[in-house]
């Protein structure tokens, strides 16, 4: 055993040396230590190490070879990211419910559920910032339950495993994602959801409590219509009724029941923490039509009583046209022709779909909502279409532009536009502009 205490010197000296040579200092001594090495073992020896710290890059047609077949490995690429995914064959193998993930490029399909060939795709453009985080979400799932093993050239990687263009605009609207997301939890705690009940067929029940929303709180308030800007369709909140207002700089003691993008549901009482809601009422567009001596009007398949604003949307009206037809996008486009009075909204700028937002926000606070016009924005069963999942998806894309320009508009300010059927339309300029009532 007397050879133990020389090893332990030896091992703790050859260490010290190694240490040492390490640092920057000695790198002359390193440099010239590494020159003594035999070349053969040298560069075996450190291709090696470089092999195993770089990403292994795929092409495509590399890794459509594992699918599975012939129990064959599973590989699946999301973001540009490789994954072995065979420990999960039963998913991803040859019959599995995932099996079209592997060996292909489809990122997209992740978030949009399109797994046809032409949703497994790459391209991210029109996807909402709630998909964005899908897809991180979804690539944070993959690291956590399989094994990474490199880097798929193409769309997010360039050929020498470099970020791509692509890439960099995933990362800056995933940053953007997180900070909305930050936005929402403040406002969420601002004003927490309320609690609600639905009996099938009569009504829904909306609650408030100090616990509603999941939102632990030491102050209950008062169920309201919350129209939150940048959203075209409100929710029901929470909000104080008593203390001062939540946005500060009011001397007010009623909460925040003072805020103009709160409303009072029809039916409850202003006071009241629980009431009951009249169920959304379904229209077509012939049962709308019928509505003329008591006007409704549709906007973006929400439905209005403008009854009270006869003289200029009843018979005779300047506006009169707006009640005979589903005319979304005229409210944005100014052509108030029959052929302009439609629901399509294709080619439409992401300011006149801002615009459109803030109309329905309009008629919400100004006017009394009674129910869902079925077609084009929701379905029969009330639930809403691709048209207006695609709506959300811009409105979110507009609401990151400065609104409106306004500068832009402080400059030039737009005209008053006026339609007269058989005339044509008439614009003026006036020095104050003239909104509609």
């Amino acid at each position: 055993m007397s050879y133990i205490k020389p090893l332990v010197t030896f091992s703790c000296a050859v260490g010290g040396v190694a240490l040492l040579l390490c640092l920057d200092i000695f790198k002359p001594q390193r440099e010239k230590l590494i020159s003594l090495i035999p070349t053969n073992i040298k560069d075996r020896v450190f291709s090696d190490i470089s092999a195993h710290s770089k990403d292994r890059l795929f092409t495509l047609d590399e890794l459509e070879k594992y699918r599975g077949q012939d129990g064959n490995d599973i590989y699946l690429a999301i973001l540009g990211q490789v994954f072995d995914v065979t420990k999960g064959r039963k998913h991803y193998g040859p019959g599995g419910t995932y099996h079209f993930f592997t060996g292909n490029a489809g990122t997209r399909a992740f978030v949009s559920g399109d797994f046809s060939q032409q949703g497994l795709k790459e391209n991210l453009d029109g996807l909402s910032l709630k998909d964005i985080q899908g897809i991180s979400g979804w690539v944070d799932f993959y690291h956590q339950q399989y094994t990474y093993i490199g880097k798929l050239v193409g769309h997010f990687y360039d050929e020498n495993g470099n970020p791509t263009a692509a890439m960099d605009e995933f990362e800056n609207l995933l940053e953007q994602a997180k900070q909305k997301q930050k936005e929402d939890d403040e406002d969420l705690k601002r004003f927490p959801p309320c609690n609600s009940e639905t009996k099938v067929g009569v009504s829904r029940r909306i609650w408030c409590s100090e616990n509603s929303g999941g939102i632990k709180r030491d102050w209950t308030g008062v169920p309201r219509q919350y129209f939150q800007p940048g959203n075209s369709q409100a929710r029901c909140a929470c909000v104080r009724d008593k203390g001062p207002p939540s946005s500060g700089g009011s001397s007010s003691n009623n909460g925040d029941l003072n805020n103009p993008n709160m409303k009072v549901y029809d039916g409850c009482e202003p006071t009241a923490t629980s009431c009951a809601t009249p169920k959304d009422r379904l229209f077509t567009l012939n049962e709308l039509e019928r509505y003329r001596g008591q006007v409704y009007l549709a906007i973006l398949g929400q439905v209005f009583d403008v009854t009270k604003g006869s003289k200029h949307y009843g018979p005779g009206g300047t506006y009169h046209f707006f009640t005979e037809y589903a005319g979304t996008r005229a409210f944005a486009s100014g052509d108030f022709s029959p052929q302009g009075l439609t629901e399509n909204l294709d080619g439409l700028s992401l300011e006149d779909i801002q615009k459109i937002s803030d109309w329905v926000n309009f008629y919400h606070k100004k006017y009394t909502y009674k129910g869902k016009l079925t077609g084009h924005f929701y379905d029969k069963n009330g639930n809403p279409t691709k048209a207006m999942n695609n709506f959300e998806r811009l409105l979110e894309q507009a609401n990151k532009k400065p609104k409106y320009r306004d500068e832009d508009r402080k400059r030039f300010p737009r005209c008053i536009t006026h339609y007269e059927v058989g005339f044509g339309r008439k614009m003026m300029c006036s020095k104050n502009r003239q909104e509609i009532v």
